[in-house]
Order: C-alpha cells, then sequence, then structure tokens
C-alpha cells in the first residue's frame, strides 16, 4: 500500500495549505502529498487545486447530493475516483542512493488530502472508503472525524465499493 494516510479538508483549509502556506497536520508530513478536490459546478467555489501547479492531482466536478442526479455522485465519477487511488496504490518504484552506494527500491508513499466544501461529505465518504475497505489511517485533524465520525454522503460510499474491483472488506 502506498497510501499512508488520508485527511479531509474544507475548501478553505485546502486553500490555505495550497496557497497561503499553512501548515500541514503532523501526521500527514513525510510522505509526498497527493490531492483529490471536489467542486460543485455552478456554485462559485472551485477548488484551489485550480490555482497550483501539484502532481498527483483530481478534481472532481459533483455536488453534494446524495441522489444521482445531474451533479450528484455516479458510478462514472467514483469509477474516475478509484482508478485515481488505485495509480497511487501502483506508484512506480523510485530509486534511492544510500550510504554504500547501494541501490534499493521503494514505492513511493502518499499522504492523500481529501478536500470539498465543508470537508466532511463528499470528502468524508473517500476517507471513509479508504479507511475500512484498505485500512488506510485516517489524520487525526481531518474535518470528518471531527464532525461526523462517519461519513452522510452514503450514496457516494456505495458507489466507490462498487466501482472498486480491489475491494478487500
Amino acid at each position: 500500500m502506498t497510501i499512508e494516510r488520508v485527511m479531509t479538508l474544507s475548501r478553505n483549509q485546502a486553500a490555505g495549505i495550497l496557497l497561503d502556506g499553512m501548515p500541514i497536520p503532523s501526521d500527514m508530513q513525510g510522505p509526498e502529498p497527493a490531492w483529490i478536490g471536489f467542486e460543485t459546478p455552478d456554485s462559485g467555489y472551485e477548488s484551489p487545486l485550480r490555482l497550483v501547479e501539484i502532481a498527483p492531482a483530481m478534481i472532481v466536478p459533483m455536488a453534494d447530493v446524495e441522489v444521482a442526479e445531474g451533479n450528484g455522485p455516479t458510478l462514472l465519477r467514483a469509477r474516475a475516483i478509484v482508478a485515481f487511488v488505485h495509480d497511487l496504490m501502483d506508484s512506480p518504484i523510485k530509486y534511492a542512493l544510500f550510504v554504500h552506494c547501494d541501490l534499493m527500491d521503494s514505492p513511493i508513499k502518499y499522504a492523500l488530502f481529501v478536500h470539498c466544501r465543508a470537508g466532511m461529505y463528499r470528502s468524508g465518504a473517500v476517507a471513509q472508503w479508504l479507511r475500512e475497505d484498505y485500512d488506510i489511517p485516517e489524520s487525526r485533524a481531518s474535518n470528518r472525524l471531527h464532525v461526523l465520525g462517519d461519513t452522510r454522503n452514503r450514496r457516494l460510499l456505495e458507489l466507490l465499493r462498487k466501482a472498486d474491483d480491489r475491494r478487500r472488506s
């Protein structure tokens, strides 16, 4: 597994980290950052990921609604999220030169930041899926844990599980 930890954030918290130099929580430091940003089409709340050049990252245009109508959660959107996460899990090997001049391979390790407007519903579904189905720890600073403890976007969670052909549980 190459995703070490996952964290949900609000859009404003993501902007603070990406644009304003806000510190990253200590339990998310170390691994390479990867990002998933949710934005609601035509809402005026664009992802701050649009304003920076950062990779790996994906922006998901999806409203925070339970019903899969219009811009809500769909299987197609869930498949895109699952494919992105699986790409992180299958990250290529990078090589590091050590003191004895031996080449040693190790997988790239990621800290996955997932933001939506409040950092609880859409992002919470992604974090809960990774925590429950892949045993990926969730940051203590994750918004979802502070307010909800469990995702309220059950539809997206169900679609992620349906789209995930590697699901362990």
